[in-house]
């Protein structure tokens, strides 16, 4: 699962960075706040479209329908930090979610799946053909046994 927040001053650093060195394109940064300093850990740049990127369209903002407007319509875009929060719960149960994934979180993740704000891409309604749906149902229940084999529970 991924909640998204605001960061705005690593955000900021990034875009400085980018634009010192002239990058034009999509970007994606895996970045981690190391608790033990209070800081953003940034580690990778990737220069796409992320994988689980659809977050970001979960908060608000449409990164094909951006694409689009940039590319093809050429429209001049403006910088925008993104700042709605959402829930991606990608190919996650809930229930493996709210054991694994330290209690802190927990009320956050309540609140935005009560305000509609949860984004789960694997499951688009339109498309539920059922061997797939069967399979993706298999998938996530299996995820129950793997989180309990491979993974320490946090308190």
């Amino acid at each position: 699962m991924i909640l998204t927040e605001p960061c705005g001053e690593i955000a900021e650093k990034i875009r400085a960075f980018l634009e010192d060195i002239g990058y034009v394109g999509f970007s994606n940064f895996d970045i981690k706040y190391d608790q033990r300093d209070g800081k953003y850990k940034v580690f990778e740049i990737n220069c796409r479209q992320g994988r689980s990127n659809y977050y970001v369209t979960g908060a608000g903002y449409n990164i094909a329908k951006l694409l689009v407007e940039d590319r093809v319509e050429g429209k001049d875009l403006p910088f925008v930090l993104a700042d709605n929060p959402s829930l991606l719960a990608g190919g996650a149960r809930k229930g493996v979610a709210f054991r694994y994934i330290v209690s802190d979180y927990h009320q956050e993740m309540k609140d935005l799946m009560r305000q509609g704000r949860e984004v789960r891409p694997l499951f688009y309604h339109k498309d539920r053909p059922l061997l797939r749906t069967l399979r993706m149902e298999k998938n996530l229940l299996g995820h129950f046994q793997k989180f309990k084999r491979y993974y320490q529970r946090k308190s």
